[in-house]
């Protein structure tokens, strides 16, 4: 199911947040415990796509004696930080983005809505946390969609909706490469995901062909080469930014192509390398 790769889009959320916007060590500290209890929680959500985890096998919570709800206690803790750091308006604002994705990650879709209205968006200082919340609505829209066997017109539409802000806000993160990276894979599920439950194959091909060619705008010349070459993702001075891109690539063209294969659809890439790769040479 999508929501399993999705789980991974956690390991970014995990590997890559930091706070520098507050002052006074034991304050620091107490944000370095809610980040650490936090990513956990996060790396929890991704064990599903381990074989024989089952579904949602959590991480015991030694405070709770429970490991019925990993996400309890980490949220916990930052809701607990902010009431009692009411000055720290900028880092309760940070927070609550990590929250609302930590939440969205264990399926608590209202709980994320809500952590997310807390936000106070002009208070966010970085590209990451203000693309997310900017896209609130339709990242709190995807989560749950995305456990769906059909969808309905309705949740078609969405899509739409969804595909054309995603692309407009990663079209704006030319200097944040990360978080660029994050929005459009996840744009380009959202597209394979509408491509194989729509019913229509001229709007299957279509979706397709859209969520791949904007997809592949993200990589340059080497990270081609290098995933046209299947060579080492490491390979040469790159960055982890890179290596995440060029790794991550893979699953999504397998997607297409399963895609491909069972909506009987022959759609053409702009990218040519991505033509060979989900398609093979002609």
């Amino acid at each position: 199911m999508i929501f399993t790769r999705l789980n991974s889009f956690a390991l970014f959320f995990a590997l890559t947040f930091t706070i520098g916007i507050i002052s006074g060590c034991a304050t620091q500290q107490q944000v370095r415990e809610i980040v650490t209890k936090s990513n956990a929680s996060l790396m929890s959500a991704m064990l599903p796509d381990i074989p024989g985890w089952g579904d949602a096998m959590p991480l015991a919570d030694s405070e709770t004696g429970t490991n019925q709800k990993p996400w309890l206690a980490p949220s916990a803790k930052i809701d607990a930080f902010i009431e009692t750091h009411p000055d720290q308006k900028a880092t309760a604002s940070a927070l609550r983005v990590r929250q609302a994705m930590l939440l969205l990650a264990y399926k608590q879709y209202n709980l994320a809505r809500a952590a997310f209205d807390m936000v106070e968006p002009q208070l966010l200082t970085n590209a990451r946390d203000k693309a997310l919340y900017d896209l609130r609505v339709h990242l709190v829209w995807w989560f749950r969609v995305s456990q769906l066997d059909s969808i309905s017109l309705q949740e078609f539409q969405k899509a739409d909706s969804a595909l054309g802000a995603f692309q407009a806000k990663v079209n704006t993160l030319a200097d944040s490469p990360a978080i660029r990276d994050y929005l459009a894979e996840m744009r380009v599920w959202i597209a394979l995901y509408a491509a194989l439950k729509i019913t229509n194959q001229g709007r299957a091909k279509a979706y397709i062909e859209n969520g791949i060619d904007d997809y592949a705008k993200i990589f340059t010349d080497k990270d081609l080469t290098a995933l046209e070459e299947a060579s080492d993702p490491a390979g040469g001075k790159v960055s982890m930014v890179d290596i995440r891109r060029r790794l991550r690539a893979k699953p999504v063209i397998d997607y297409a192509k399963d895609v491909i294969k069972r909506q009987r659809i022959t759609p053409a890439f702009e990218s040519d390398v991505f033509n060979r790769l989900i398609k093979g040479n002609p």
